[in-house]
């Protein structure tokens, strides 16, 4: 029934209804080997539906690792690095209805027992799904041209062939590179294979394939086919997404220029996972993921399909963006000058919005040991962590995926709430980041800390980086509706955060005024942050002001909406001396409140969490635009199960709030 659920869900995307969600077809998940039985949970049906699971270890030579539905038993792999017909594993990789499972064994290609703290393996998978992707077997194949059907539904965008039952190359066609052919196992140019008709033709001419079927050429044999789809970026995509028209796949091409400023690659979307090769010189293939580390303005970690070697990094070749990539370095691998590239993309999901507010928002009180793992039940996008004991120097650090998580105790770069300063780097602060969580680093050795921890979803929470022109302009995004509250800080000189809330209003439209996040002044006007002009849901909008917009300066923004059941972002009026409720449509109250007074005056950025306590009674909270200790011994908010309370003890005023169920 599940499988029929699915068929009919994505049918109906194809005539124009709510289609799959990347999530459901698709999943980078990084994990740690254990040296016994491995159950991968990443919500992909790949027993019912049909798929590819492809894992490479990340900290030492390994093959790479392919455990396709075309394998009659589950112990056999191909081995995209190299020639070999079907490898024959002394364990099994078995897929499951919600992933994949390993049987009980040390090796180390695929579960060697950790010995790191981040996870020292990666699988990509991919699932079976009309204009996604599919999985063809062919067995004994007649010499000569052969006709296979395919039931992608659509003209493929990359075909990957393997030949099973003999040595043979990984033959690879790409519909920017369609009367070539390239070989995943080798870093060989298309020249290399000055005969594609004999690979993917009828041994006279390269033949196209068509959304029905696709035609190679064979001495006989078994062969694999894995095919993937392209959806071009002019609405024209069918079967994903809630309006069943999002783009979630891409297979394109570029000339690459040799300069810090690449080519820039629309996309559509905003990629999760791309795959890029160099057609016309002999380089290797590089695959790079957000989850193993693809970080704005440093290094980018990538592996090798083609290649055993472990996860290395480069200086930063490529920037993601909220639709598409580019190339921000020169390079033979990736941006050599004049020369062709192909790359295959990925949507970074989910599509739609999320219903559990515990699935994109977790907070908790942290203490004790060093290295001590952090929980989340998701993967993290954006952290900040307070230091509740003490005034550290360090506490009220910001760190998001898009600037970089360690891996492990890695030199990476932060933010502070309360601070002007430019970004700086700190090692041992938070590292190892997984699907669940991440590790809190030694450097926290002593200390109590909260974590405020958020995931980056529809209509809930988005992250965007840029560098600044100088000019009126605007910043795309994925947040899919008008952001209500937006923070921006200067990544590489000393300016106060700006901080963009629709309770902004005194008289004027929000658009047309600011607040800073390290300091407790109040709002002032200046249509030269956000141009006067708000927010949409794909854009928002700035001036030239230094703080937001300075030519040549980088920025990170963090955008937030209200989403009902799960957040609310608005302003209330409060008379102190008695209570004020604020209904944000919660069910079971709030574990997340920040609230800050619009009077005239020094006013904080106050910050309570449920990890502390939200109780009726004393309730700690802390400052974001101050660096000190927790501040216990107050009463001036109390829990609501449909938001929060504001106490008589909180003085009279207007309130700006945002708060998380």
């Amino acid at each position: 029934m599940a499988k029929l659920a699915k068929l009919l869900k994505a049918v109906a995307g194809a005539a124009g209804g709510a289609g799959l969600d990347v999530d459901e077809v698709y999943s980078t998940y990084t994990y740690s080997g254990n040296g016994s039985a491995n159950t991968i949970t990443n919500n992909l049906d790949l027993s019912g539906e049909g798929g590819l699971v492809w894992i490479k270890k990340r900290n030492g030579n390994s093959s790479h690792f392919f455990f396709g539905s075309d394998r009659d038993a589950n112990n056999k792999a191909l081995l995209s690095n190299t020639t070999l017909a079907y490898y024959d594993t002394s364990y099994s990789v078995t897929h499951s209805s919600t992933g994949f499972g390993i049987s009980s064994t040390t090796s180390g290609d695929v579960n060697e027992n950790n010995p790191e703290n981040y996870p020292n393996y990666v699988s990509w998978s991919f699932r079976k799904a009309p204009k996604f992707f599919d999985v063809v077997k062919v067995s004994s194949t007649s010499a000569g041209a052969n006709t296979v059907s395919h039931s992608l539904g659509q003209t493929p965008g990359m075909i990957i062939s393997k030949r099973t039952s003999s040595t043979s190359e990984w033959y690879v066609w790409h519909r920017s590179n369609s009367t070539g052919a390239l070989a995943l196992n080798s870093t060989n140019a298309t020249s290399a294979y000055n005969a594609p008709q004999f690979v993917f033709g009828n041994g006279t001419s390269v033949v196209q394939p068509t959304s029905t079927e696709l035609t190679f050429y064979s001495s006989g044999g078994d062969y694999v086919f894995y095919i993937f789809a392209h959806h071009a970026n002019d609405g024209s995509a069918t079967g994903f997404g809630g309006d069943g028209d999002s783009p979630v796949i891409s297979c394109g091409g570029y000339d690459g220029n040799g300069s810090n400023t690449g080519p820039v690659i629309n996309l559509g979307f905003e990629p999760q996972w791309v795959l890029i090769k160099n057609v016309s010189t002999a380089k290797e293939w590089r695959l790079h993921d957000i989850f193993r580390g693809m970080y704005i303005g440093d290094n980018a970690n990538f592996l090798q399909p083609n290649a055993i070697a472990g996860e290395a990094s480069d200086s930063g070749p490529l920037s993601f963006n909220a639709n598409g990539f580019q190339l921000v370095t020169g390079g033979s691998e990736v941006n050599d000058n004049g020369d062709k590239y192909i790359y295959i993309a990925i949507r970074r999901g989910p599509l739609n919005p999320p219903t559990d507010a515990t699935k994109v928002f977790n907070v908790q009180e942290v203490s004790g040991s060093t290295n001590s793992t952090v929980t989340t039940g998701f993967p993290v996008d954006l952290i900040i962590d307070k230091v509740t004991n003490d005034n550290d120097t360090q506490s009220n650090i910001v760190i998001d995926r898009v600037r970089g998580i360690a891996k492990e105790n890695e030199f990476r770069k932060n933010l502070l709430t309360y601070s002007t300063g430019a970004e700086s780097g700190s090692s041992n602060i938070v590292n190892g980041p997984s699907m669940t969580g991440y590790v809190r680093g030694s450097y926290w050795s002593g200390y109590t800390n909260v974590m405020f921890n958020w995931k980056r979803a529809p209509s809930f929470c988005d992250i965007c980086a840029y560098t600044g022109t100088g000019s009126n302009r605007t910043i795309p995004h994925n947040l899919t509706v008008p952001a209500e509250m937006i923070w921006v800080k200067s990544r590489s000189f000393t300016k106060d955060w700006a901080v963009y809330h629709t309770g902004l209003n005194s008289g004027t439209n929000p658009e047309q005024n600011v607040i800073r996040l390290n300091l407790s002044s109040g709002q002032f006007g200046g249509s030269d942050y956000w141009n006067d002009t708000a927010p949409t849901n794909s854009v928002f909008s700035l001036g030239n002001n230094d703080r937001v917009n300075k030519s040549t300066e980088t920025y990170i923004a963090y955008l937030f909406a209200t989403l009902a059941g799960i957040s609310k972002i608005g302003s209330t009026s409060h008379t102190s001396g008695s209570d004020t409720n604020v209904d944000a449509g919660f069910s079971s109250g709030s574990r997340f409140v920040m609230i800050r007074s619009m009077e005239a005056g020094d006013n904080d950025w106050y910050v309570w969490n449920s990890a502390s306590g939200i109780v009726a009674g004393n309730d700690p909270y802390i400052l974001f635009n101050e660096r000190d200790a927790e501040v216990t011994n107050t009463d001036l908010i109390d829990p609501l199960s449909s938001g929060f309370t504001l106490t008589s003890n909180l003085a009279s005023g207007t309130y700006i709030y945002y708060a998380i169920a």
